[in-house]
């Protein structure tokens, strides 16, 4: 059974358009902001098991379900999960060919055969942390109801092999601190993606952990869309929290990474460093190159600088927020050394901050325009189709001096009528490829507004 296959059977196939198409973008608080049951899984054309917390059966019906995932996996089956607590998994089982390994948490709308089955069994399927070792794996939790919490001072999942989806997961490092604030429970980083090809990252929530969300690295074809980060503790060996190294907490921390899509997250609540930082250790080879970053929503007034690009080569970016406080310079982009083929279209930036880093704008590799800047730094040469507003008219979100919105939902970032965004982007460019639909895949206008969503 080849992956898209087995993805179309596990009920939530690949959808062209990602996080910004038809599924919608990033929903929080739990739920789902796509379907949750794209399609039901037929068990007459595919092998189906049962797995039910605290049963001891052979998993072959709902009235004779496994207690927890067998050892043993079988490649091309559907493992059907209810509600419930189970131990740590890890998905070792050899590929064989491409046939996948489907996990899906059972809901009223599918779980495959109706013996046995009872409507109380749908819920929260609770992990321990998962490691997904070998190709050729899927994990749905179908309106995030699989669940992976974190280990002290660990990692609540770890993927390291090629044609993996994870979808609609809650990845919770579960953090907590002691009376002294020193770190006492809780996974240093919620995820981490390493040395593979092509996997998938779709809605999930990524939160509460004491440094890193999710740790990016030695990638190709990534596809990271429709995903909420938040709630980064920034606690660890340099701030004397804890054991977690270093401590400086990212978003998205995206090293080695190539031929890739961010699409359609929100990220926020970073105590520091970033919502998203490249990497800025390495050989040239070993730079990010050729990624495409779209329609995410990028808030942390929390954080000096909002978003790190540097030591990287063909990085595409359009339709963007990057927003938070104006502190002097600070506030918005950084764009540091060894940074080429840029190109910035149709984004919100709070302002562009390149001596920071000790860099300089350079008009051949930095190509731009119809962005909207809250405040000018005049560091990045504005364009004509350039706008300078200190308050973009979000409805929800103030301009670069308001108090900060401590719990952002995506409907806080859409436009005002009056909003200087509106209508003010660019619907192509030569040789680029801009989203022809929003953060919620809706449909741009022929004349687009700048940003994340449109009016």
């Amino acid at each position: 059974m080849a992956l898209a296959m087995a993805a179309a059977a596990a009920g939530c196939g690949d959808d062209d358009g990602g996080a910004t198409g038809g599924d919608g973008g990033a929903g929080r608080d739990g739920s789902s902001s796509g379907p949750v049951d794209a399609s039901v899984i037929d068990c007459s054309e595919v092998v189906c098991h049962y797995v039910r917390a605290g049963a001891d059966g052979d998993g072959a019906a709902w009235s004779s379900p496994f207690g927890e995932l067998p050892d043993q996996l079988e490649r091309g089956h559907v493992y059907y999960v209810a509600a419930g607590d189970y131990p740590g998994y890890r998905f070792d089982d050899p590929a064989s060919g491409e046939q996948v390994i489907a996990v899906v948490r059972a809901t009223a709308a599918d779980h495959g055969d109706a013996a046995g089955w009872d409507d109380g069994f749908e819920g929260i399927a609770r992990f321990a942390a998962i490691e997904v070792t070998t190709p050729y794996h899927r994990i749905d939790g179908r309106g995030r109801g699989i669940a992976v919490r974190g280990p002290f001072e660990g990692t609540a999942m770890v993927v390291s092999a090629d044609d993996v989806e994870v979808r609609s997961l809650d990845i919770d490092g579960a953090f907590a601190a002691d009376g002294s604030d020193k770190h006492a429970d809780g996974a240093c980083t919620a995820l981490d993606v390493s040395g593979a090809a092509r996997v998938t990252i779709a809605d999930c929530e990524i939160h509460d952990a004491a440094d890193d969300g999710a740790s990016l690295y030695s990638l190709t074809a990534l596809r990271f869309e429709g995903n909420v980060v938040h709630a980064l503790h920034a606690c660890g060996t340099d701030g004397g929290c804890g054991n977690c190294f270093n401590g400086h907490s990212d978003g998205l921390e995206i090293f080695d990474v190539r031929e890739s899509e961010l699409r359609g997250n929100l990220i926020y609540d970073v105590r520091s460093t970033a919502t998203v930082f490249f990497g800025n250790w390495g050989t040239p080879e070993e730079y990010n190159d050729d990624i495409t970053i779209e329609n995410n929503l990028f808030y942390a007034p929390e954080v000096g600088l909002v978003v790190y690009l540097h030591y990287a080569s063909n990085i595409r970016f359009f339709h963007n927020v990057v927003w938070g406080v104006q502190q002097g310079g600070y506030g918005g982009l950084s764009i540091g050394p060894e940074l080429t083929d840029l190109d910035m279209v149709n984004n919100i930036i709070l302002s562009v901050n390149y001596s920071h880093q000790g860099a300089t704008f350079d008009p051949a590799e930095h190509r731009g325009d119809h962005n909207l800047f809250g405040v000018d730094l005049d560091q990045w040469q504005s364009r004509a189709g350039d706008v300078i507003a200190g308050n973009p008219g979000f409805t929800g979100i103030p301009g670069i001096n308001g108090n900060p919105v401590a719990d952002p939902t995506p409907d806080l970032f859409a436009l005002e009528a009056t909003s200087g965004a509106v209508d003010k982007g660019v619907a192509s460019v030569d040789g680029l490829t801009l989203p022809s639909t929003d953060f919620f895949g809706s449909p741009r206008d022929a004349q687009p507004d700048i940003g994340a969503i449109e009016r």
